[in-house]
C-alpha cells in the first residue's frame, strides 16, 4: 500500500515538474488571453481587452506580468498546475464579490498548453465563473 501511495506522489510531483519546466523555460514564458469585463487583480482594475502574461521565475512558484499594449498594468504572483489535458481554448478564471458586482482573477489557462496559472490571494467564499474566449 505504501508502494501505491508512494507511485502516485511521485507521477504528481513530476507532472507538475514537467509543467513547471515547460512553462519556465528560459526563465519567462509568456501567453495571450482576452477578458470582456473589467476584473481586478491585487489593487488594479483591468478594463476588458487582450493583454499577455509573462511569468518570471523557476516553477511551481512564479511572478506573471499583466501587459497591455507593451506596458505591464499588474503584477501578480502564483502557482503553476499541471493539467490533465491540454487546454481547448484560453480561459480566465474569476471569482465574483457576494454582492455580485466586483469580479477578481483567480486563474489563466492557455489554448494546447497543459497547464495553467493560479493566482494567489483569491477568497474561497466567492462564486467561481469561468469567462472563456476562443481565438
Amino acid at each position: 500500500m505504501k508502494s501505491s501511495l508512494y507511485s502516485k506522489f511521485l507521477a504528481v510531483t513530476m507532472t507538475l515538474f514537467l509543467a513547471a519546466s515547460a512553462f519556465a523555460a528560459g526563465g519567462v514564458s509568456k501567453g495571450d488571453f482576452k477578458i470582456s469585463d473589467p476584473i481586478q487583480v491585487g489593487d488594479k482594475q483591468l478594463p476588458a481587452g487582450d493583454y499577455v502574461a509573462k511569468s518570471k521565475g523557476e516553477g511551481p512558484n512564479v511572478q506573471v506580468e499583466l501587459t497591455r499594449n507593451g506596458d505591464v498594468l499588474a503584477t501578480v504572483n502564483a502557482q503553476l498546475v499541471a493539467l490533465d489535458q491540454k487546454a481547448q481554448q484560453d480561459v480566465v478564471e474569476v471569482i465574483t464579490s457576494g454582492d455580485g458586482g466586483s469580479r477578481t482573477l483567480t486563474g489563466l489557462q492557455f489554448a494546447g498548453k497543459k497547464y495553467g496559472l493560479q493566482i494567489s490571494g483569491a477568497t474561497s467564499q466567492a462564486e467561481m465563473k469561468t469567462d472563456s474566449a476562443t481565438r
